[in-house]
């Protein structure tokens, strides 16, 4: 419903887990906010996945799937519809992103079935992260196509997930 909205440009859907994660309520839950701009973050996200389009005629997203997915370098989990993996030169300690492997640049597009093997996909890194950080507090972030521009042949959606190990100075 939110998407009707003309004065609306982006949705950010996102989670925090724990207090050192800035959550302030003890009970599981995500959060939404509707913004009438593009974060900065996510312009620069698009531009230069735009830039390499126009330069390899192919969405980079879809390259770093193939490379990952090759590699078997950084993969931590992947399952029929989505790939798990520490990107490279990651910002933060384990991060974690998770995409889809078939494109797609705009998340409400995604299938009937694809949802519950979203669902056991975040279920296993996040087990997995548990089990070997010690239950960490997180973000995780939602990075999808602004409501002005859904279907980029250049963007990818995925899920960044950033444990809060280390303080930012």
């Amino acid at each position: 419903d939110l998407k009707k909205d003309p004065r609306l440009e982006y949705i950010l859907i996102f989670k925090n887990h724990g207090s050192a994660a800035g959550a302030s309520l003890r009970h599981p839950h995500s959060q939404l906010i509707a913004m009438p701009m593009v974060p900065i973050r996510l312009k620069q996200e698009t531009t230069g996945a735009s830039q390499y389009f126009d330069y390899k005629e192919r969405c980079v997203y879809c390259d770093i799937i193939r490379q990952e997915s090759t590699d078997q370098m950084r993969v931590v989990a992947q399952n029929r519809d989505f790939i798990a993996f520490t990107p490279f030169a990651s910002r933060f300690p384990f991060e974690l992103w998770v995409l889809p492997l078939r494109h797609s640049s705009d998340f409400q597009d995604i299938q009937k079935l694809e949802i519950a093997s979203l669902a056991s996909m975040m279920k296993n890194v996040f087990s997995k992260q548990t089990y070997v950080l010690d239950n960490p507090p997180f973000n995780f972030i939602l990075h999808t196509a602004p409501l002005k521009t859904p279907n980029l042949l250049h963007f990818h959606w995925y899920i960044e997930i950033i444990p809060k190990l280390t303080k930012v100075a």
